[in-house]
């Protein structure tokens, strides 16, 4: 069987390819096999620049792109955070969380829209990013260094706030 997607249905949003157990799927621009690469490439080339394990900060393109916009001219001090855009917060799988991790991540926050423009994407990237937390922990590798935040472009506080406090657990 090969998995098709109907290019006039298909919103771009990327759920589809992080719930596919196969990851057959693929939206363009947007291939797993490249971003896992390219997160490793960043992460590696932020400690070596750094010295410092880097914050991931995924954010959907949407309302968490817009906080993120508006929480960089307040208060939020953005030097060690990788932002990262995806078409959606569902489109980040659970293997991109861990394989950041891997890569070097000291922290996540994954950002979503209040609710989500494209449906459920919200609700898979939060279901994530808590089995993410909880493998952690079983590995003994501190859950809370993920969280998430679900957030609108009126509200660029809670992201600093989300990072703010990511930073307090991390010891920063």
């Amino acid at each position: 069987m090969v998995a098709h997607i109907d290019d006039v249905a298909c919103l771009g949003c990327g759920i589809c390819s992080s719930a596919c157990p196969t990851r057959a799927i693929e939206v363009d621009n947007y291939g797993k096999e490249e971003s896992l690469g390219v997160i490793n490439t960043i992460v590696q080339k932020f400690i070596e620049l750094q010295e410092k394990k880097p914050v991931l900060l995924y954010q959907c393109k949407e309302c968490a792109l817009a906080s993120a916009d508006l929480a960089q001219m307040t208060d939020w001090n953005p030097k060690l955070v990788l932002p990262i855009v995806v078409p959606c917060a569902g489109h980040i799988s659970l293997l991109e969380l861990l394989k950041a991790f891997q890569s070097g991540a000291d922290g996540i926050v994954v950002s979503s829209c209040t609710h989500c423009h494209n449906g459920p994407g919200d609700q898979m990237a939060e279901a994530y990013a808590e089995v993410a937390s909880q493998i952690l922990d079983i590995l003994g590798q501190n859950g809370e260094r993920i969280s998430y935040l679900r957030t609108c472009a009126a509200e660029p506080n809670k992201l600093t706030m989300t990072i703010n406090y990511l930073y307090e657990r991390l010891g920063r």
